[in-house]
């Protein structure tokens, strides 16, 4: 099921009639290893400028994995994005001001949905 879901998105951005606001899709890659892994090998094969991401709250494994993946963009140099999708913020240093962050974030206008 996701195989076929993935390899529907990967038709649909190659899809010459869809406007990827002018840029070039080249491909979608599917990788069936660890996190680490695959962006070694991604990035060994054809260089990784950023990563982006949403911030995940998950159980302890995905914390360990994401906290691994951090750790590698820091010592490969390569910028990590997180977007924060349910107002629990990671990598705090200080929780005092939980609640007053998590008002201000739900707040905030939401993204409009593309055409």
């Amino acid at each position: 099921f996701i195989h076929e879901g993935l390899v529907d998105l990967e038709r649909q951005l190659s899809n010459d009639d869809n406007d990827n606001n002018n840029e070039t899709f080249e491909s979608l890659t599917i990788c069936y290893n660890t996190a680490l892994s695959a962006l070694q090998e991604i990035h060994l094969s054809r260089g990784i400028k950023r990563l982006w991401a949403h911030q995940e709250t998950g159980h302890w494994q995905s914390f360990m994995r994401d906290t691994a993946v951090r750790k590698w963009c820091k010592s490969q140099k390569i910028p990590f994005i997180e977007f924060n999708q349910t107002g629990v913020t990671r990598c705090l240093k200080l929780r005092d001001d939980y609640l007053k962050n998590f008002k201000s974030f739900v707040s905030r206008p939401q993204y409009s949905t593309p055409d």
